[in-house]
């Protein structure tokens, strides 16, 4: 057994990644329409992981000292159920509150579990809103948690 494939079965705390991450997939990177009022170094950074039919998206606020936020756009087919409404996103990651004294009782933006609903614009183009990201922290949100 190699090293990388040995880290890969190695036990994981609980709740560290309870759900299932695609490993053979594509990157792309996700545009996002910012909302600090300026678009420039240290703004949001955000790209999907894609395979089949789920969608992982990750979303970095880059600024080292400021929070920022974005509408962050998604596959507009992948997430929508068949009977033609959208399918939520699950935040299954977020690096504050993991670094937070007590992550069970995390109060911020983003807390795991909640959904963040797909929206779209007149245009038919879906997206997810991220508010209020802290400096240097990132965001994982899942169609398929």
């Amino acid at each position: 057994m190699s090293f990388a494939s040995s880290m890969l079965s190695a036990k994981r705390p609980a709740g560290l990644w309870d759900f299932s991450l695609p490993r053979r997939e594509r990157y792309f990177p996700s545009p996002a329409d910012w909302h600090s009022g300026y678009w420039g170094p240290g703004e949001i950074i955000a790209w999907s992981r894609i395979l089949d039919d789920e969608e992982m998206l990750c979303v970095v606020n880059g600024h080292g000292t400021a929070a920022r936020g974005a509408d962050v756009i998604v596959d507009a087919n992948l997430n929508r159920n068949p009977s033609g409404t959208d399918r939520p996103l699950t935040v299954v990651l977020n690096t504050q509150q993991a670094a937070s004294s007590d992550p069970a009782t995390y109060g911020g933006p983003h807390a795991l579990g909640p959904k963040v609903p797909v929206q779209r614009h007149s245009s038919g183009t879906a997206f997810v809103e991220t508010r209020d990201i802290a400096p240097s922290e990132v965001i994982a949100l899942a169609n398929h948690p």
